[in-house]
């Protein structure tokens, strides 16, 4: 049996290095991730506006979720999907930039010598968005590492996930307040 699919556009203001926009389908009824029902779009360098598509769904009624690293995600919605129904044309309005979450990381005593990579992620549960950067810091420079997570939502409380590569103990100041 052949399975429905949505899709439209998406739209970021900006897009120096490329970036991938990932759009996910979300039972209404339940505000919960649906059967496998996912896509997006990659959008190389400079190019602003894709045609994205989210396959493999059931009959039902969906909101579309779209996320873009850097700007705050998207819901849109809700849409009805007839059984095998190929709708077309259900595009998301622009992304905008968002709030931040900032900090620091403080480079373990001895660490200075080694080339050390963080991963920092912000997850809001209750708005299922997100975040994440990743920041290198070379052999023999000494001082924390900053980071920024840009695309986040105002007001919004999110769980901070870290990693460091190449040491074993991390410490995270929060440098600036959650936005609200």
């Amino acid at each position: 049996t052949q399975r429905g699919s949505i899709s439209g556009t998406v739209q970021v203001p900006a897009n120096g290095p490329g970036l991938f926009v990932s759009v996910s389908a979300v039972a209404f009824s339940t505000q919960t991730a649906a059967q496998p029902g996912f896509g997006g779009v990659f959008l190389g360098p400079g190019v602003l506006t894709g045609t994205y598509t989210v396959n493999n769904l059931d009959a039902g009624t969906f909101v579309l979720r779209a996320n873009a690293p850097g700007f705050i995600s998207i819901a849109s919605g809700p849409v009805v999907l007839a059984a095998s129904e190929q709708k077309t044309g259900f595009n998301f309005p622009a992304f905008v930039t968002g709030a931040s979450i900032s900090g620091n990381a403080t480079v373990p005593a001895g660490a200075t010598a080694l080339a050390l990579r963080l991963f920092v992620s912000a997850w809001a549960p209750g708005t299922l968005n997100f975040g994440s950067t990743e920041v290198v810091k070379a052999a023999g420079v000494a001082g924390p590492i900053g980071y920024g997570i840009p695309g986040l939502s105002a007001g919004a409380t999110y769980q901070i996930y870290a990693h460091l590569d190449g040491a074993e103990s991390l410490k995270l100041d929060l440098v600036e307040p959650v936005p609200s």
